[in-house]
């Protein structure tokens, strides 16, 4: 059997089993299933949204935005019959479909996010503003939208997701310099926009101080107020872990300088590094770790070389892996406990040099999702080690958040 019909086969299976999923997450609703076999149907007849040439990973995160259309089938204004399709990206096929079937307005091409993940609520805006509600008159949003950020918002980077966009425009509306919106997308408020007059004063907080604050100030002070005022805190009693409410919900940033926010943070990481001195450890995760040896080339010194993705799985790995990137992983350990987040540290080793760490991955074990990637003081990754990331994810069957 030639690679070719191999491949084909492989594919098809991959897309059946994407298919078979979505109808099995939508029973008990007869008419979301019926709308979703339409979409189905349509999407296959008049685009190459689910052909063969593409990868798992986009059609099934195709599958899964047919889907979460049709949970919306009550808010369909025309039928998937009608649309025009065509030959394009999985993104932009995507959108537009989705603009075609539940909206009379256009809403920009990044917010086509909300369909690939299975939150309903991002998907009510973009249905609500497709229809020609300002995203400022839409209720229940988590961020207080102003005009200007409305401008702001309208006008964001196609590769932004809605939530990110949000937070983009939320800083560049306080006067943030572009190099906080940058810092700040490294971060969980890329996705996260809940506790919305926290995260308010905070970037007010970052846009004033930036010049004494920078990315890596930022970044700390951000995982303390995690710490502080968001995140459940876990206390060991004799019947076992007591989750509780956070340590300071009510913590305010008000009459505050960089300098005195800064010792109250340098207080929490010498907590921390006390606690941490326990060891605590906790359960791999079932994802599978990853190598990947480059192509050896002739003129290299340093010898072949050889990528790895591993799972941290102790509090001193996460400690290790923070002092050598320069960012505050370590601050994630209640999180790995509880299993709300698996971290992992992709690394590369030359010849018989010792592996070098180069960025550390957060994936939502729950989401099958990498939601945050940090390279040394919280650079992005692009080029080789972002294919890498992408080879494994492909592997693993997770999804890559676009502000990761």
């Amino acid at each position: 059997m030639s690679n070719t019909i191999s491949f084909h086969r492989h594919a098809r299976r991959a897309l059946d089993r994407a298919v078979r999923g979505a109808f099995s997450e939508l029973a008990g609703d007869l008419a979301a299933r019926s709308a979703f076999a339409s979409l189905l149907g349509h999407a296959r007849e008049r685009s190459t949204l689910l052909c063969a040439g593409r990868d798992a990973a986009s059609r099934a995160a195709a599958v899964r935005a047919l889907k979460n259309l049709a949970r919306h089938h009550a808010a369909h204004v025309a039928s998937a019959a009608t649309w025009a399709g065509g030959d394009a990206g999985v993104n932009a096929l995507i959108h537009a479909l989705a603009q075609h079937v539940v909206g009379r307005y256009a809403v920009p091409r990044g917010f086509v996010s909300v369909w690939l993940a299975d939150d309903p609520e991002p998907q009510r805006w973009f249905i609500e503003h497709a229809n020609g509600r300002p995203f400022r008159e839409i209720a229940g949003l988590p961020v207080r939208m102003t005009r200007r950020m409305e401008h702001i918002l309208l006008t964001s980077p196609p590769h932004l997701s809605l939530q990110a966009a949000m937070r983009r425009a939320e800083i560049l509306a306080l006067d943030g310099p572009p190099e906080l919106v940058d810092t700040i997308l490294t971060t969980d408020l890329a996705a996260d926009l809940g506790h919305g007059d926290l995260w308010r004063q905070a970037l007010r907080f970052f846009a004033r101080y930036w010049d004494a604050l920078g990315p890596i100030r930022v970044t700390t002070i951000i995982d303390f107020l995690y710490a502080r005022c968001v995140r459940p805190t876990e206390i060991a009693t004799d019947a076992g872990p007591s989750i509780k409410g956070p340590p300071d919900p009510d913590f305010s940033l008000a009459g505050r300088t960089p300098q005195s926010l800064l010792r109250i943070v340098d207080a929490w990481h010498a907590e921390l590094a006390v606690r941490r001195g326990t060891g605590r450890t906790w359960p791999a995760s079932r994802l599978q770790g990853f190598r990947y040896a480059e192509p050896p080339r002739p003129e290299a010194e340093e010898g072949p070389a050889e990528w790895s993705i591993a799972e941290l799985l102790s509090s001193g790995e996460l400690v290790a892996e923070g002092r050598a990137l320069r960012h505050c992983v370590a601050s994630y350990e209640d999180r790995c406990v509880r299993g709300v987040s698996s971290l992992w540290s992709l690394r590369r080793q030359a010849g018989e040099g010792a592996p070098v760490r180069r960025f550390t991955i957060e994936v939502d074990p729950r989401a099958r999702a990498i939601v945050q990637i940090r390279g040394f003081a919280n650079r992005r990754a692009d080029g080789q080690p972002r294919r890498i990331i992408g080879m494994w994810a492909e592997r693993e069957r997770l999804t890559v958040a676009s502000h990761a």
